[in-house]
Order: structure tokens, then C-alpha cells, then sequence
């Protein structure tokens, strides 16, 4: 199975602005190489795939200076240019993947692990699942990062964050070119998700009647493929770094696990 790291953009302002002069500077503003733990963030990245028994290609589409470096962490990695959207991203690196089941991941996550992967895939394949998504509840982000601010969605299962990755198949790129996008959006706020998925599930949302299955049935026959969300016990999985104290609680966190730059 092919791996597509999404490495594009730019580090968020708030983000940036509390970083020091030398954490700036090595970073050169690609998110990608945002410094973690004394190592970019990108290449935590990386070192969660090695060990995935699925996993034997890994592409990345990512800024210049990332794509430069790339052979200092993986030298067997694919660059791919980055273009100037998520969507376009994530096509790019389907239509440079050579298997059909691909996995798509952002690169603001240095907390995963190996075993964040193969549970996610695990557990897709248990379910039969051509497409999917992590979802992880409420009470499980704030057990594993106490006091980390996350956005939650409210649906009948219960309150859930979504995480920074898919499960995707090169045969649904026609359709995906037309929701990708939306729904990546979409993903925290249950009413945007309702109006991609139709008039009929805005009052649903707005009652608080969307449930996990009606969005699984209306994406599957969007993507013509089995779709589903799989909830995820491993938090790591959706927590990025789009504000400083998000940055701080993941630097806070890899001191917990041991020495800088390794992991535990």
C-alpha cells in the first residue's frame, strides 16, 4: 500500500509568531519542517511508517526546502510538488500511488506511532472499508491531552473530533475531486457536513439527530465505495499543530516520552 504524506503550506501565523529566532529560521515557514522535539515535524512523520506491515511506498507533497531534505530521512520516499490546495494535494499523490487502496495523512501529527496506523487499518479492513476516516470522542482527546483545546462535533453517537488522515481508492478520484475539499472542511462542523451530504440532513444536524450512519450511507453512494468513520482510541491522531498551544502541549509531551529527537 502507498503512504501520501501531505506536506504543503505554510506554519499558521499564531504558531510562527511564538516560536524563538531559531526555531524560525530552520524552519524557513514550510509547515513540514516545523521543529519537534529538535527534529522537523515531518520526519516523525516518516518514522511512524517504516515499521506499518502495509505500508511499501511512501509518497510526500510537500514546499521545496522539504522536498530538498527528504533524502536525509527517507531516502526511498517519492517527492511530489505541492500544489495550492488540500484537494489537489491529495490527487496528486493518488495519481503518483500505484496501489488502489492508499493512505493519506497530514504532516502536523508527530505523535503517532506505528501502532496508530496499523490500528487505523485494522480496523478498516475488519469492516470492509473502502474509504474511511478517523473519528476520535471527546472524552478520549481530553483524557489523553488534558486542557488541549479541540473542535467537537455533536452527533447522536456522541461528540467526536475528526483526525488528520483517510483511507482512500484510487477508483473513487473522479468523485473525490468533487467532495474532497468540502468535506475535509466540514469534518468539525456537523451542519457544513450536512449541507454536502443534502437538504434533508441540515435538520437532522440541527436537532442533533445526525447520526454516524446516515453520513456513512450518503459518502459511500457519493464515492460509489464502502465508506466509515472509524473511531480511534489513539488520540494522537487528531492532534495537530494549528495553534501555539497546540505546538507546546506535543513539545511537552515528547519530553514526557524521553530523550530529544528519539523516540520511546
Amino acid at each position: 500500500m502507498d503512504a501520501i504524506i501531505l506536506a504543503g503550506g505554510v506554519i499558521p501565523e499564531e504558531l510562527r509568531e511564538s516560536l524563538d529566532t531559531t526555531a524560525r529560521q530552520s524552519a524557513n515557514d514550510e509547515r513540514a519542517l516545523l521543529p519537534v522535539n529538535g527534529r522537523p515535524a515531518i520526519s516523525w512523520i516518516l518514522d511512524s511508517l517504516r515499521d506499518v506491515s502495509a505500508i511499501d511506498r511512501v509518497s510526500v507533497v510537500g514546499e521545496k526546502q522539504t522536498l530538498e531534505l527528504l533524502p536525509q530521512w527517507m531516502p526511498e520516499a517519492i517527492g511530489l510538488s505541492a500544489q495550492n490546495t488540500l484537494s489537489a494535494n491529495v490527487l496528486a499523490g493518488l495519481d503518483a500511488a500505484r496501489s488502489e487502496s492508499v493512505l493519506v495523512m497530514t504532516c502536523d501529527i508527530p505523535l503517532v506511532t506505528s501502532q496508530t496506523w496499523e490500528a487505523f487499518l485494522a480496523q478498516s479492513g475488519a469492516r470492509g472499508l473502502e474509504a474511511a476516516y478517523p473519528i476520535v470522542r471527546s472524552e478520549q482527546m481530553e483524557s489523553t491531552f488534558p486542557g488541549g483545546k479541540r473542535t467537537y462535533a455533536t452527533v447522536m453517537d456522541g461528540r467526536f473530533t475528526g483526525g488528520n488522515a483517510f483511507l482512500l481508492p484510487k477508483s473513487c478520484r473522479g468523485q473525490l475531486e468533487k467532495v474532497l475539499e468540502t468535506a475535509y472542511n466540514a469534518r468539525k462542523n456537523p451542519l457544513k457536513l450536512a449541507a454536502l451530504l443534502g437538504p434533508g440532513f441540515i435538520l437532522k444536524a440541527t436537532f442533533r439527530r445526525l447520526s454516524i450512519a446516515d453520513a456513512e450511507r450518503k459518502i459511500s453512494q457519493i464515492l460509489h465505495c464502502q465508506a466509515g468513520a472509524i473511531e480511534m482510541n489513539d488520540a494522537t491522531i487528531a492532534f495537530d499543530m494549528d495553534k501555539a498551544s497546540d505546538y507546546h502541549t506535543i513539545q511537552s509531551t515528547f519530553v514526557k516520552r524521553g530523550k530529544i529527537g528519539e523516540r520511546d
